[in-house]
C-alpha cells in the first residue's frame, strides 16, 4: 500500500506553500509469489494436472527468515472457477424472465509448508480443473505477527463444459500473453456461445493473412 500526505499553507499574504511525502506500507513480512503452470504451452486442457512453484520473499526479494514465517508454517491456496448461474424473476404481471448472474466454484483447496518456500527454491504443489473455464488460483499465509500475505494468479482452462453467458452471437478471443515479439506463435482461446456448426476464422492486418474453417460441436470454452 502507497500513503501519501499532502499540506499546504497560506500566508498574510495570500502566498500559499505545499509539500507532499509517500510512504510504502507493506502488507506483512514478507510476500508470495506463484508461477505460471509448468510446461504448459498456450492454455491448459480440464482434467490435465497443472503444476505451480510457489516462493516467499520479503520486501527486499530475500528469502525470510524462520522468525518471520507464519506461526503454523502453512500457507493456504485455493482453486475457484468462475461459472455462470440462471436466475429466473417474475415481474408484476406475472411474466418471467431469465438472466444470467456471474459466481465462483470452489474446486480445490490445499496447504503448502511456508519453510520450504522460504529456503531460496520453490514449493510445487499441483491442481487438476475438471472443467474448462475461467480460475482463479489464490494463495494466503500470516506472518509471525498474524498480518495476511496473498496473491492471485488468474488462467483459462480450454474444454467444452464451459463459456462465458452473454450475447447469443457473441465470441470472445483471449491471448495466452499481452505482448509478443516477432516469430511467436500465439495461442488464442475462443470462448463461444455459438451453438454446433462450422465456422470461417481469419486472421487480418491490412488485409487478410490466414483463413480456415474451425467446426464446433456445442458453445465451449
Amino acid at each position: 500500500y502507497v500513503y501519501n500526505l499532502q499540506a499546504q499553507v497560506t500566508d498574510a499574504g495570500n502566498q500559499m506553500i505545499a509539500a507532499r511525502a509517500g510512504a510504502v506500507v507493506h502488507p506483512a513480512f514478507f510476500y508470495i509469489g506463484v508461477s505460471a503452470p509448468q510446461g504448459i504451452k498456450g492454455f491448459a486442457k480440464k482434467g490435465e494436472k497443472l503444476t505451480f512453484n510457489a516462493v516467499l520473499a520479503t520486501p527486499e526479494g530475500s528469502a525470510p527468515q524462520t522468525a518471520l514465517l507464519p506461526k503454523d508454517k502453512k500457507i493456504g491456496w485455493t482453486l475457484t472457477r468462475k461459472t455462470w448461474e440462471e436466475v429466473i424473476s417474475t415481474d408484476e404481471y406475472g411474466y418471467e424472465t431469465s438472466s444470467w448472474r456471474e459466481s465462483t466454484v470452489t474446486e480445490q483447496t490445499g496447504t503448502l509448508n511456508a519453510q520450504n518456500a522460504a529456503g531460496g527454491t520453490a514449493a510445487a504443489f499441483t491442481v487438476t480443473p475438471k472443467d474448462g473455464g475461467q480460475y482463479l488460483l489464490t494463495l494466503t499465509a500470516q506472518d509471525a505477527l498474524g498480518r495476511t500475505a496473498v496473491t492471485e494468479r488468474s488462467f483459462y482452462v480450454t474444454g467444452s463444459s464451459a463459456y462465458q453467458r452473454g450475447n447469443g452471437d457473441e465470441v470472445t478471443l483471449t491471448p495466452d500473453k499481452d505482448e509478443y515479439a516477432a516469430g511467436d506463435t500465439a495461442h488464442v482461446l475462443l470462448n463461444s456461445t455459438l451453438p454446433a456448426g462450422r465456422y470461417l476464422v481469419t486472421v487480418e492486418r491490412e488485409g487478410i493473412l490466414s483463413e480456415q474453417v474451425i467446426t464446433l460441436k456445442e458453445p465451449s470454452t
